[in-house]
């Protein structure tokens, strides 16, 4: 019985050619791979007919599935080439790589434990005034890269790519060597950059005789000078062993022990899998590799339960430093190299200039021609056989790009790395909710993409409202596949425009939100009704008092509001009379006028815009009607005694609650509203932002006269009052646009009146917060109300706009009257 390693790189083409190219001269009795030994189970569905790369295979606790994680594999991985050889061969295939909810274990573990050594360090650097607490940290760094680096090959966890503390660790110098030791090689060999090294000698290699051979060779040669000394690899080598090991046992016991088996592993671990290896005689390993000790080294350990599926993967997520150990800059140039491996310069430039004339850039055939040999001049004095992507791209953007950057970005994006996204057959084990999606998304003719794409939604129309339905409830659940971009001209009418975008982490939180429902509908009425039951729960920092009954009666309603706004864009009308429940219970139970003018927004939309969705919006008026009438009761008392952040956290609800009560369009409403502005306006004890904002609004809405508009402003920036409550005044009433306030000469004449009779010092003071109160107003509004200050200082019997005073043309304005029918009967208008 003979084992034969064959390292490999992972997600390397020339590595795959070569691997199947070994595979069909040895014709093993059984390939055992790398790979999560939980995962066995559903290995070989990625030769099923319908599976297109890239994929991954997904792995999560039962119990947890956040916990996730992703294996990656592209068409040109040596790992899905071995299991489609199996398959095609109808070999036996073996995973032999931790389970993963032991791998994850481990790696926290060893994750603790470097923080807490590197604490100690730190410590002791500190304490010792000659040390050096900087070189400290340095060599500590380095030691949790080489830990965080050799975690899960293949292994991807959610969030992690983007976290800053995990890229500046897995950059380190010697922990990329540890994760991709072939670099060791290229530097030895004299090149600077290894995926050059890499590519010329074994990409381009048409002689694959002893190649793998050289590589077990090789890597032997580096841990007998780099001794492993990672916790989480020794126990992964010494499970392989025990499978390796299992694996031998079987086949002896079928009779077949002079068959060949086919061991399949990144490179690193070639060296701790031989024969020599796992009789424990390696002479070039320096830790024990006897059963023994491998079994002592894992005894205690037990996996838990987990589930596995294979889920679609992305071009571009194949770029990450992530999957199995080793990211690809180009993923779009290696599986060009796996699909077309000869003649791959000439045809890489063919399809850079056939992508260029798709985007009306020019790329004619003398251009091309040109490119392919200014690309083989470049080759030949570098030394090179063959032009790389390096030279390639020079190539291109000096003749096609015309030395330009911008269609050089557009080929670095669309063909180096690609918006290729895979595909899985349906019969691939998943759960209820995800095949659910999957059948919604071929109804509504949704299929998903990797790159970004935008849809216009028409809300009029069956398939318009379903496909917005679907996108609100994956919303409702945590999949963000789509964000709304636009709603037509309005707010929101019967159109919808969406952005889309799927991601392979989507897949991991359709899992999660599968303990809602089998399918999208019932999943997101679930959530729905589990939230709405759910109260506010605070957990105060120590040290500090719990928060006030007020508080947490604010917070549900205005949750329980948003919700409901949610459920009637999703088409969830079940949730309806549940939710209008719980709300009308809420606003009960809360006697905070901010809670009440909060859920206003949300519900008035509703009302506004949900007939057109389909919905039941003539059931939410009754209660947008009740909550204004106690938040307007109670509003006028709410608004004395306030400081100036309660009092700014006041306006914001009550801006919003009134653009709310505009849109509803009631004339009854707007009265109550116009009425309980006024009468909190004349409140004594309110802080002077809120008077001038209120005055502002009462003005906005035509319901504040001129002389009354006249004395108050007067009455505020009289010469007596305190500057700083005048200044809070003119920017609560400053705000918006000025041209409502251009030709109010009484109103400048106050103004002007207050600053000249400011001392020199108090001006200064003050002189900040009257900037910060016409910061609102555009340039152009600026300059023409320091005209009409100027025109006021000059003669204030003249008025500051003469063209104010020209009578209207009522003929020529009647012109536009057929226009503005035009466009409100078309429904680009609110």
């Amino acid at each position: 019985m003979t084992i034969h390693v064959f390292g490999i790189r992972h997600h390397g083409p020339g590595c795959a050619r070569a691997l199947v190219e070994a595979l069909e001269e040895l014709q093993p009795a059984v390939v055992v791979m790398e790979g999560p030994a939980d995962a066995e189970g559903i290995v070989q569905n990625a030769a099923a007919e319908g599976m297109h790369p890239p994929v991954a295979m997904l792995v999560y606790p039962v119990d947890e599935p956040s916990a996730a994680v992703y294996y990656p594999l592209a068409i040109f991985s040596p790992e899905l080439q071995a299991i489609r050889w199996t398959d095609a061969n109808e070999v036996p295939l073996r995973l032999m790589d931790l389970p993963t909810s032991l791998l994850r274990e481990i790696e926290v573990a060893e994750h603790e434990r470097l923080l807490e050594e590197m604490r100690a360090k730190l410590e002791a650097a500190e304490s010792d005034a000659e040390g050096s607490p900087a070189s400290d940290t340095e060599h500590e760094s380095e030691r949790a890269g080489e830990a965080s680096s050799g975690s899960a090959p293949g292994a991807e966890k959610p969030g992690e790519p983007g976290d800053p503390a995990q890229a500046a660790i897995i950059e380190s110098p010697e922990a990329r060597l540890r994760s991709d030791p072939l670099a060791m090689l290229s530097q030895a060999a004299g090149y600077d950059d290894p995926e050059l090294w890499w590519e010329q000698q074994i990409e381009r290699r048409r002689d694959t005789g002893g190649l793998f051979a050289g590589i077990t060779l090789a890597m032997t040669t580096l841990r007998r000078e780099h001794p492993e000394e990672r916790t989480e690899t020794l126990l992964r080598e010494a499970y392989m062993r025990q499978t390796l090991r299992k694996v031998l046992a079987e086949l002896k016991a079928d009779g077949r022990a002079e068959a060949d088996i086919a061991v399949v592993c990144g490179a690193w671990h070639a060296p701790a899998l031989t024969e020599a290896a796992l009789a424990g005689k390696s002479k070039d390993l320096p830790e024990e590799t006897t059963k023994k000790a491998d079994t002592a080294a894992l005894k205690g350990r037990r996996p838990k339960k987990t589930a596995a599926t294979w889920i679609p993967w992305t071009s571009d997520r194949l770029a990450f430093r992530s999957g199995y150990g080793a990211g690809i800059t180009s993923p779009g140039w290696y599986a060009h190299l796996w699909e077309t491996p000869d003649e791959a310069a000439t045809r890489w430039i063919v399809e850079a200039a056939r992508l260029l004339r798709g985007e009306d850039l020019d790329a004619s055939s003398a251009s091309v021609i040109e490119a392919i040999r200014l690309s083989d001049a470049m080759a030949a004095l570098r030394d090179l056989q063959a032009p790389g992507l390096p030279e390639l791209s020079a190539s291109i953007q000096t003749v096609l790009c015309h030395g330009r950057e911008l269609p050089m970005e557009l080929i670095r994006d669309r063909l180096e790395v690609g918006h290729l996204i895979g595909e899985v057959p349906p019969e691939t084990p998943t759960v209820p909710l995800q095949q659910d999606l999957a059948r919604r998304q071929k109804t509504l003719r949704m299929k998903p993409a990797a790159n970004k794409t935008t849809v216009d939604l028409d809300l009029r129309t069956d398939n318009g409202r379903d496909r917005s339905h679907l996108l609100h409830r994956l919303q409702l659940l945590g999949v963000e596949w789509g964000q709304v971009v636009g709603t037509g001209s309005s707010q929101s009418t019967f159109r919808e425009s969406w952005q889309l975008q799927w991601l392979p982490e989507l897949s991991v939180r359709l899992i999660e939100a599968n303990i809602y429902g089998s399918t999208v509908e019932e999943a997101a009425l679930g959530f729905v009704m589990k939230t709405a039951r759910e109260r506010v729960r605070h957990r105060p920092e120590a040290g500090t008092s719990p928060p006030s009954t007020d508080e947490t009666d604010a917070e549900r309603l205005a949750r329980l509001a948003e919700l409901l706004d949610q459920s009637l864009l999703a088409g969830l009308s079940r949730a309806i009379d549940p939710l209008l429940l719980e709300i009308d219970r809420a606003a009960a139970d809360s006697p905070g006028v901010r809670s009440l003018l909060d859920a206003v927004p949300p519900l008035a939309r509703v009302c506004r815009y949900g007939d057109v969705r389909g919905t039941r919006a003539a059931d939410v008026e009754p209660i947008v009607e009740g909550l204004l009438e106690r938040a307007l009761v109670g509003l006028p008392a709410a608004a004395m005694g306030l400081d100036v952040d309660a009092s700014e956290r006041l306006l914001a609800s009550l801006e919003a609650a009134g653009q709310a009560v505009t849109l509803l369009a009631r004339d009854d409403l707007d009265e109550r509203w116009k009425t309980a502005l006024r009468k909190t306006a004349n409140a004594r004890r309110i802080h002077p932002v809120v008077e001038g904002r209120l005055l502002r609004l009462l003005l906005d809405l035509g319901a504040l006269e001129d002389d009354e508009l006249t004395r108050r402003t007067r009455l505020a920036l009289a010469p007596a009052n305190d500057p700083e409550d005048v200044s809070a005044w003119a920017s609560g009433f400053l705000r918006g646009s000025g041209l409502a306030l251009l030709h109010r000469r009484a109103v400048w004449a106050a103004f002007d009146t207050w600053l000249k009779s400011l001392p020199d010092e108090t001006f200064e003071q003050v002189l900040p917060m009257v900037r910060r109160a016409f910061s609102d107003f555009s340039r152009s509004e600026r300059e023409k109300i320091g005209r009409v200050v100027r025109d006021l200082a000059a003669d204030p019997t003249q008025p500051a706009d003469k063209s104010s005073d020209e009578p209207l043309d009522h003929d020529r304005a009647a012109l536009l009257l057929p226009t503005l029918r035009a466009i409100y009967a078309s429904g680009s208008s609110p």
